[in-house]
């Protein structure tokens, strides 16, 4: 799984699609 260590942040901030877009 390509995911940011601080995948979780980022979708509580902005969602990216790189953590799902959802």
């Amino acid at each position: 799984m390509m995911m940011p260590r601080n995948y979780k942040h980022q979708e509580k901030e902005r969602p990216t699609p790189n953590s799902g877009g959802r």
